[in-house]
């Protein structure tokens, strides 16, 4: 067993965790696809007519139904159409929108607990992990500014809620039934939310470009870059998008259990990672798009584009996936269980990546300043009951209680020891004294307290 911030795993390399080693490679793959479709477009802006600020998707669209219409001539297919095509015509054979719709109800069912563990467990805990912090940081994405003057903090504060509030319309768009009797109707090719997803892939896309611009590759002494390829990898690189579409799955479930007190049905996880596993396809997660799970020779049926890797082929990760596709013995026996393999490669990630700085605890703070309780007067508590942090940066009483009541649901969810590590802090108030007993469940009432 392995202990890592309160977290006892038992840790089973090859066969169902990934070691460092296996990981590693990768931090060097981005998305290949959608890197060659924003090459094709800067190369050929001209002839495109496709700017730099413009919508992707929706000249691809443009371009794929002009393709159609003229009998897909294979002769004029381009990057732009062949990337339309493939997530419009080429759904995985895996794919049952059916159990997507029953995934889209598990996330609306537990809806309160899954939005506290989102925010406390998967957003707060993510910052625990440098090497992808460096991308928000790099792009100022949900992190605080130089100024500490009371208008910079205010304004920073408020540019990161509209960027949470991004991400929440997001899954609005995924998630909100359409007007359509088809079940997840909005996440079929063409729905509102298949087209948030690709816009999505799109944005962090044009990122990673914009910071590989700036790379320094040759390592060199006294060069100023913003990006450090050799110490971060690819910016939004593979493990990256592996391990956040697992911080939306797999960690959700997790914080689901601890609030609730008890797990979700299997069958209930395993309806949730496949939409996950879906959305994750969408977005540039590289996932098995054939079913390989009974073929002997899984390196010629695997639909990989990571072939650009120092490792060829890499192997798809498949974070949401039924198993570990293996590179030493594909005929070794591994059980097909989603909620296994999301788990194991959940933790794996968690031993390479999570080991929080100083960088994670300023996050980590400013994002729990940012969130308001308005259900708090300034009336009802008093200066004496607090014990804060000098840094907290609070200025009414109402707002140390909800930084407080906030921090003992963040603890409740990532554990004494992490929380620790990230600056979280703790009170002696005797109102505060038994939130993680009893508080943490006025979240599940009123999750509108959330932001």
């Amino acid at each position: 067993n392995i202990s890592h911030f309160d977290m006892n795993i038992c840790f089973i390399p090859y066969r169902f965790h990934y070691t460092a080693e296996e990981l590693e490679p990768y931090r060097e793959v981005g998305d290949p696809e959608m890197d060659d479709l924003l090459n094709f477009i800067a190369i050929n802006k001209d002839d495109t007519d496709c700017g730099a600020f413009d919508d992707i998707i929706a000249y691809s669209e443009v371009a794929y139904h002009i393709w159609c219409e003229e009998g897909k001539q294979k002769e004029h297919i381009n990057p732009r159409i062949n990337f339309y095509a493939h997530y419009h015509d080429g759904i995985p054979n895996w794919v049952d929108f059916e159990q997507i719709g029953r995934g889209i109800n598990v996330f609306l069912a537990y809806f309160p607990a899954a939005g506290c563990a989102l925010i406390y467990r998967s957003l707060i805990g993510g910052f625990s992990i440098p090497k992808i912090i460096q991308v928000l940081k790099s792009t100022r994405y949900l992190t605080p500014g130089k100024s500490k003057d009371a208008f910079s903090i205010s304004r920073d504060r408020k540019r990161t809620m509209e960027r949470l509030l991004d991400t929440t319309g997001f899954l609005a768009s995924c998630f909100a039934p359409a007007d359509d009797t088809l079940s997840s109707a909005s996440l079929r090719p063409g729905g509102r939310g298949w087209n948030a997803a690709l816009r999505v892939r799109v944005l962090h896309g044009k990122v990673r470009r914009s910071l590989l611009q700036t790379a320094n590759t040759k390592n060199e002494p006294g060069q100023s870059t913003q990006w450090d390829i050799n110490e971060f990898g690819v910016p939004i690189n593979q493990e990256d998008m592996a391990a956040t579409l697992l911080a939306f799955s797999a960690n959700t479930l997790m914080g689901i259990e601890t609030l609730a007190g008890m797990p979700l049905s299997d069958d209930e996880q395993r309806d949730y990672l496949a939409l996950w596993r879906y959305l994750g396809w969408l977005l540039g997660v590289d996932t098995v798009e054939e079913d390989v799970l009974n073929c002997d020779d899984i390196n010629a049926r695997v639909k990989s584009s990571n072939a650009s890797s120092s490792v060829n082929p890499l192997l798809p990760i498949d974070p949401c996936g039924p198993k570990k596709l293996l590179y030493i013995n594909p005929s070794t026996p591994v059980d097909d269980d989603a909620i296994i393999h999301s788990y194991a490669t959940l933790e794996s990630m968690i031993l390479h990546l999570l080991h929080p700085n100083g960088d994670s605890s300023e996050l980590a703070l400013h994002l729990l300043n940012v969130m308001r309780d308005r259900f708090v007067s300034k009336k009802s508590l008093s200066a004496s009951d607090f014990s804060l942090r000098k840094d907290i940066g609070t200025s009414s009483l109402s707002e140390p209680f909800s930084l407080l009541y906030r921090s003992e649901v963040c603890r409740k969810l990532l554990g004494d020891h992490l929380a620790d590590k990230l600056g979280i802090p703790t009170s002696t108030c005797r109102r505060c004294s038994s939130i993680r007993k009893f508080g943490f469940h006025l979240g599940l009432m009123f999750p509108v307290s959330l932001f």
